[in-house]
């Protein structure tokens, strides 16, 4: 069994990060979990997991935006990143994890936290006790909606 990871976070930037989600438009929302997905990707050396998990992710993203991908697909697609995602360990399965839930905000906004959390869960992992590191995560994703 695998030790659990402590999570250490930065709760005032998490809780403005909450309020910030919860006032985006469902299309905006979207690109911000497809940069975060994209984003946490980047947090890793290449895998081909988190690539086919990063299309899938992009190819929910993309059908959502333009009306084209109905929720049955957007869930068959988040299924076969959860399956990605069991077939990996360790960071690799937390970015995985990551990269499903930024898929899953296509079809529950709820899910924008889900993933937010996750991504810090990656930098506890590579970064460990190092709260600067989580501050600076959670500042991206905040400042990312900048950029949408």
């Amino acid at each position: 069994m695998e030790p659990k990871i402590r999570i250490d976070d930065d709760p005032e930037l998490r809780s403005r990060l909450e309020a910030k989600v919860s006032l985006s438009g469902n299309k905006v929302l979207a690109l911000w979990a497809m940069g975060l997905a994209e984003h946490v990707a980047s947090s890793i050396e290449d895998s081909d997991s988190v690539g086919e998990a990063i299309s899938l992710c992009s190819e929910v993203v993309d059908g959502f935006i333009d009306g084209s991908m109905d929720v049955g697909e957007i869930r068959r697609r988040g299924f076969a990143v959860h399956a990605l995602a069991r077939d990996s360990e360790g960071v690799e399965q937390a970015v995985i994890r990551t990269i499903g839930q930024a898929l899953s905000v296509c079809h529950m906004r709820d899910h924008a936290m889900v993933a937010s959390d996750y991504a810090v869960r990656v930098v506890n992992i590579l970064c460990p006790g190092d709260m600067e590191a989580v501050s600076e995560e959670r500042a991206w994703q905040l400042g990312y909606f900048d950029f949408i």
